[in-house]
């Protein structure tokens, strides 16, 4: 049996942050939205399905062994998942009869189907094959599923990611470095340090609201203020920062100031970002000598908030940050 991952057809609900990568390899929580999915169906291989400007480069990101865009792989008895559903603790079950989900909107969500009833289908591209399996299998409405849409439903339900990878990663205490002048306000059971991360003098860890994970390598400096749900990622940095609740930083970014509700990751290793202040997104574009940076405001229909995209200096690498403005902002 094989896990297939698909991009859905709405990826320029995305833009700017999914030009680039596929919508699945965007973060919510404490991973990627592809990681969690493949974390929920253990043993089995992968196959990857994107838009095919990207899947070259893709390719050397993606897991070991799993394949992109690969329609011949098609043929054989399959788990096929929308790459936009935040997992949480949830898989779809590999027993089971042939079954399409849907979500009350119309959205396909998965499907389960056969080998049998996969090989009679038209495979022209992954969005064909999907529509003739939806003709085909009997369809399920699952309302349980949260499926992402749009880009700035990632911060709205970023927190909860953070508590659910927290609680499924199964990892609390200290083994890394917590001075013995750093306080932790709130239940030492909602805090994980991992070996090799550094909290040092006259840190604040509050995790009376949600629970906090500092990576390996991660560095918290004196007098920051981390306040939980909150995720440092690998070899990240927080100096002077006064981290509010529902971010989720790494791996390997430098933070300070006062920021809220923003996640900020890089997808190479090799090099460090920063951000200074709050309400603040940055992101810069490479492809091939092309360099771009983009100004970009997205208005959130429903709460009206704005999404700021702002160039904070030039870096040498591929860095992304997202975050929310919670003011109010009148119509039109």
């Amino acid at each position: 049996m094989k896990l297939v991952i698909f991009e859905p057809e709405n990826f320029y609900n995305f833009y700017p942050i999914a030009y680039l990568r596929p919508t699945y390899e965007l973060r919510c929580g404490h991973s990627l939205l592809y990681e969690k999915i493949i974390r929920n169906h253990p043993g089995l291989s992968v196959s990857f399905f994107c838009r095919d400007c990207l899947a070259e480069t893709f390719s050397s990101r993606a897991p070991e062994g799993a394949s992109v865009n690969d329609l011949a792989g098609l043929d054989d008895d399959l788990l096929v998942v929308n790459g936009c559903i935040l997992a949480g603790n949830w898989n779809l079950e590999r027993d089971g009869g042939e079954e399409i989900g849907m979500s009350p909107e119309g959205d396909l969500l998965y499907v389960r189907i056969s080998r049998e009833s996969a090989v009679s289908l038209p495979k022209d591209d992954i969005h064909a094959f999907l529509a003739a399996a939806a003709e085909k299998l009997p369809p399920k409405t699952d309302e349980s599923l949260t499926l992402i849409r749009y880009q700035w439903e990632l911060i709205r339900h970023n927190p909860e990611a953070i508590v659910s990878d927290f609680e499924i990663a199964g990892k609390s205490g200290v083994e890394g470095i917590l001075h013995s002048t750093a306080t932790v306000f709130g239940s030492l059971e909602n805090l994980y340090i991992a070996p090799e991360a550094e909290v040092h003098p006259q840190v604040v860890i509050d995790t009376k609201n949600g629970p906090v994970t500092i990576e390996r390598g991660a560095i918290v400096f004196p007098h920051s203020r981390v306040e939980g749900p909150c995720y440092i990622g690998p070899e990240s940095q927080i100096t002077r920062g006064n981290i509010h609740e529902g971010c989720s930083f790494g791996p390997v970014v430098r933070v300070g100031g006062e920021v809220e509700e923003i996640f900020l990751f890089t997808i190479d290793h090799a090099t460090k970002t920063e951000i200074n202040g709050r309400r603040t997104i940055h992101q810069k574009f490479k492809q091939n000598c092309f360099w771009f940076i983009a100004f970009y405001c997205i208005k959130e229909p429903v709460t009206r908030n704005l999404l700021i995209v702002t160039p904070i200096r030039w870096f040498r690498d591929d860095n992304w940050a997202i975050s929310i403005d919670k003011r109010s902002r009148a119509s039109g």
